[in-house]
């Protein structure tokens, strides 16, 4: 559940970042975590934040059966240990030893995919309580976490993968939302080149292409909205055979 904008909190001295890359910074600058074994179970920690991430499960994921030691569980102890050496101590981040595995504990706003999630989330309660700069100013803050895919770490995971995905769909889909946000705040004029490139980079986005026509033809420029849809009416045909929604009529 998101929050009020009152209640969003500031973005802590201290961030686990999952956007292009797990890694830790405090107080504005990169900690050093160590190389790519110890980034790889940062991030196999990142992306089950808040909850125990199980022995056998982290070992599965930090290795392949290639390289797995056979004393995986000491091994997977001494980077535990290692990351927990990297982190500083008044970081308000940690991992936790828990039955069976470990967990890494941090607020909600000081790792990256929840703290997006969140942002996202409460941008849709302010747009429901009709405040749509509060909006704009929370899907801004949201998108700005984005430098790259999250957990390149995991892209070898097929697991990893789907969630990797998922993010990039919200992704998408907080970008359509602030195009909702500015329209509402009658900007068409100045999306109009950003909803081109949208549209034309993500060409079977009906709600993106229906933005796109929207604000054209609040620039006073209907034959070029009504184009928009002709175009993207035939792009969706012949990629699916579908016909668009009643509302790109």
């Amino acid at each position: 559940m998101g929050f009020d904008q009152s209640e969003v909190p500031q973005r802590g001295r201290s961030s686990v970042r999952v956007f292009g890359g797990a890694g830790v910074w405090h107080e504005g600058r990169p900690v050093s975590v160590g190389g790519p074994r110890q980034r790889r179970l940062l991030a196999l920690l990142a992306i089950r934040a808040g909850t125990v991430a199980d022995i056998d499960w982290l070992a599965e994921n930090l290795w392949t059966d290639d390289d797995r030691p056979e004393a995986s569980d000491r091994a997977l102890r001494t980077y535990v240990s290692r990351l927990r050496g990297t982190l500083p101590d008044d970081a308000g981040v940690v991992v936790e030893t828990a039955p069976g595995g470990y967990r890494l504990h941090a607020p909600a706003d000081a790792v990256e995919h929840r703290w997006f999630s969140e942002l996202r989330s409460s941008a849709r309660q302010a747009r429901e309580r009709q405040d749509p700069v509060a909006a704009q100013d929370l899907l801004d803050k949201a998108l700005g976490l984005w430098r790259g895919d999250p957990f390149p770490e995991l892209e070898d995971l097929d697991w990893a993968r789907a969630e990797i995905e998922r993010l990039r769909q919200e992704r998408l889909e907080a970008v359509e939302e602030r195009f909702e946000v500015s329209l509402a705040l009658g900007r068409h004029t100045q999306i109009i080149g950003e909803l081109a490139a949208f549209t034309h980079e993500h060409g079977l986005r009906e709600r993106a292409w229906r933005q796109y026509a929207v604000a054209l033809h609040r620039s006073g420029r209907t034959a070029e909205a009504l184009r928009a849809v002709r175009h993207y009416r035939e792009q969706l045909v012949d990629a699916s055979g579908l016909d668009p929604s009643a509302e790109m009529e």
